[in-house]
């Protein structure tokens, strides 16, 4: 899941963002967070992608987005699954599209398969560096540590 706030809510806004995923999500990995200077689209977010496990039973599509849009967050990948859904296409066509959003899956999944191009997310990810310049801001694992003590 590819999660962001405008740079202006600063870290704070992101573990908001996470803690409210928690309620209905349990959040296995992050990426590292980023400060995004995205020139393609003229603004500036802090971005990270989570890994979060499903506990029902094979949600819908419209479940799932539903509760995406809710949190203002993007599925990326659903697990051994393809779909080309007008509600949900996965992989999200954005994840081989965007080299800065590849770069941070890569760090949770690299060995994961893209169903459609047969490469790993750590090969397509050396293939394509990131144009966008970004700040490191801090380690996921750190990011979930903090709202899993509730602290937010």
């Amino acid at each position: 899941m590819h999660i962001f706030v405008p740079a202006v809510e600063g870290i704070d806004g992101l573990k908001r963002k996470v803690f409210q995923i928690r309620k209905n999500f349990k959040i296995s990995r992050s990426s590292i967070v980023y400060k995004r200077f995205a020139q393609a689209f003229q603004r500036q977010q802090i971005e990270a992608v989570i890994e979060i496990e499903i506990e029902e039973q094979t949600p819908s599509s419209q479940q799932i987005s539903k509760e995406l849009a809710s949190l203002n967050a993007t599925l990326l990948i659903l697990e051994g699954q393809l779909r080309v859904d007008p509600a949900m296409t996965i992989p999200h066509p954005q994840l081989v599209l965007d080299s800065f959003l590849l770069k941070m899956s890569a760090e949770i999944r690299p060995y994961w398969e893209h169903r459609v191009s047969q490469n790993t997310l750590q090969g397509l990810s050396s293939q394509f560096p990131s144009q966008d310049q970004a700040e490191f801001l801090t380690q996921g694992s750190e990011l979930i540590n903090f709202t899993i003590k509730g602290l937010v």
